[in-house]
């Protein structure tokens, strides 16, 4: 399923990133999209696979019990981002840092965050995570 390109807002043909608005499982939420304009002209109307990144992380609730029914990436009404998902799996870099993988059933994909971006918190994998954040950057996958 991944993500639909619904239109964008602002179209500057010579930046590499453009803003726009998504849509996520029903829900529509403002992003930046990264990609040659005349490319991501073409995906739009389009289901895509994409990665994602949040510009920064502003709170986070973790090893909550795992509920896939409330997974998803939502908007909030305050501006700020919302990814609910599930810890998949945690890879160790070294003794201060941590890749951890998000798994959004309700998509379905992985967002993957640093340990850095979640406060220097180490969740637990296969419990529920709830990230908040601002600013929702999409990289379109390209075929």
């Amino acid at each position: 399923m991944g993500i639909t390109i619904r239109s964008f807002e602002e179209q500057e043909p010579g930046l590499k990133r453009q803003l726009g608005w998504v849509e996520h499982n029903g829900n529509l939420i403002a992003a930046n999209i990264v990609g040659d304009l005349k490319r991501l002209q073409e995906l739009v109307g389009h289901s895509i696979h994409a990665e994602y990144e949040l510009e920064d992380v502003l709170s986070l609730e973790c090893d909550l019990p795992r509920n896939d029914e409330h997974s998803g990436i939502f908007p909030l009404p305050d501006g700020q981002i919302e990814i609910d998902g599930t810890v998949h799996n945690i890879l160790q870099i070294d003794s201060d840092s941590a890749v951890v993988d998000v798994y959004i059933r309700n998509g379905p994909e992985y967002i993957t965050f640093d340990t850095n971006e979640l406060h220097n918190v180490l969740p637990v994998i296969d419990r529920r995570i709830c990230i908040r954040g601002r600013k929702l950057t999409v990289y379109p996958t390209w075929t």
